[in-house]
């Protein structure tokens, strides 16, 4: 046997021994440098996204304030709320839920205009996106054949949490970051 499969096959009997006490258990799937498919191959849970809970809040260059919050998981989904505002007016929202799909992680998002007029480009539904990785204190979710943004990320350190959604528009690649602090 293989050193590097003993960890594998320890953490498999554990679960193992602890499903059959009827102890739930909730794994998050780490990619390693060896084996960066095995962020795919592992069953991840929302709860494993507890990190994220919290409101934060950034301004930018051009005076617009924006500000998301995520909720503690809760069943089988964790949910988020967005909005972006210039001079006190509304500019745009969004409302987020990471759910569990097939023993893995799925972004939804849906834009709203004022007045929670859903977006035109979402007339056919939410923005989907599967997860790619999740890491302690950062996730991302891509789908690679879908309209900009392909990747949408998330990542805290400390009490800075960053939104960077990136990919391919108008045939070049482009990286937006909203850096934003923990305010609640």
């Amino acid at each position: 046997m293989k050193p590097s499969m003993r960890p594998s096959i320890a953490i498999a009997a554990a679960a193992l021994l602890l499903a059959g006490c009827g102890v739930r258990t909730h794994t998050l799937s780490i990619a390693s440098p060896d084996r960066p498919d095995a962020a795919e191959a592992r069953e991840v849970r929302v709860s494993s996204l507890a990190w994220m809970a919290g409101t934060y809040r950034g301004t930018t260059p051009d005076t617009i304030t924006h500000e998301e919050t995520w909720a503690e998981p809760m069943g089988d989904a964790v949910v988020g709320m967005y909005h972006r505002v210039r001079d006190g007016r509304l500019l745009m929202s969004e409302i987020l839920t990471i759910e569990e799909r097939d023993g893995t992680l799925v972004l939804f998002l849906r834009h709203f205009s004022p007045g929670l007029t859903p977006w035109a480009s979402e007339a056919d539904g939410a923005m989907r996106r599967p997860l790619e990785f999740a890491r302690e204190n950062h996730v991302r979710f891509t789908d690679p054949e879908s309209s900009w943004p392909q990747t949408v990320e998330y990542i805290k350190d400390a009490d800075r949490f960053t939104i960077a959604l990136d990919g391919e528009s108008n045939g070049r690649e482009r990286r937006v970051e909203f850096p934003l602090e923990r305010v609640r």
